[in-house]
């Protein structure tokens, strides 16, 4: 038993420094592991047959192949939640760098732009923050009406816009109908055979006589 200790303990310990490079991310990790774990299984597999060394070199292979799958799949997924995160923070700088500021409708309303289009504007851009009681009051004494610091007050903040998201539609094709028609024939009990138990006579005949209607004379 030591001996295959042994021997998968060398084995697996090639796997291990031949992931030294990969030794920061998932994949150098499913490979040390999936070698150790193959060699020492793969050594006890072989020592039945009396091929420790092959089976550890084997059961290496196959457990390191394994693991590196699993740690290349699990490297591929952070990477891919990485690249949101930074997709939505540099959104997140975008829509902060867009947003409209109090100076921004400030000079706007002295230049003349109706408030329809200021207001506008702001829901299409957002703010930069809400505004305070002081950011009201000097609002108000430099012209700005009140329907544009209502819409300053509830247009969303700048960075918390959601983008816009693409709908998928599929069409769904509905299964056949299949009708099945089950036809029912009747049945109908046999007639009774009318049985006349014989005495040695012949069996007796019955006239009947119909009366007519006539004059007495």
């Amino acid at each position: 038993m030591s001996r295959l200790v042994l021997i998968s303990a060398l084995v697996a310990s090639v796997f291990v420094s031949g992931s030294s490079a990969f030794a920061q991310n998932r994949t150098g990790e499913g490979i040390a592991i999936g070698g150790v774990t193959g060699a020492i299984a793969g050594g006890i597999i072989g020592k039945q047959n009396h091929e420790t060394p092959e089976g550890a070199l084997i059961g290496g292979a196959i457990g390191a192949l394994a693991g590196g799958l699993i740690g290349r799949s699990q490297d591929d997924a952070i990477a891919r939640e990485n690249y949101y995160r930074q997709q939505a923070y540099q959104q997140q700088q975008v829509q902060l760098q867009a947003a409209v500021s109090s100076a921004e409708v400030v000079q706007m309303a002295r230049s003349g732009v109706g408030d329809g289009l200021i207001i506008n504007h702001i829901n299409s851009r957002g703010v930069a923050r809400r505004l305070e009681t002081r950011d009201i009051i000097s609002l108000h004494q430099q012209g700005v009406t009140e329907a544009v610091i209502d819409a300053m007050q509830r247009a969303p903040i700048a960075g918390t816009v959601q983008p816009q998201t693409r709908t998928i539609v599929r069409e769904v094709v509905p299964s056949p109908v299949i009708v099945r028609r089950e036809y029912v024939v009747p049945r109908y009990a046999p007639p009774r055979a009318s049985i006349y138990i014989g005495t040695g006579r012949p069996a007796p005949r019955y006239h009947y006589h119909r009366h007519s209607v006539g004059h007495h004379w």
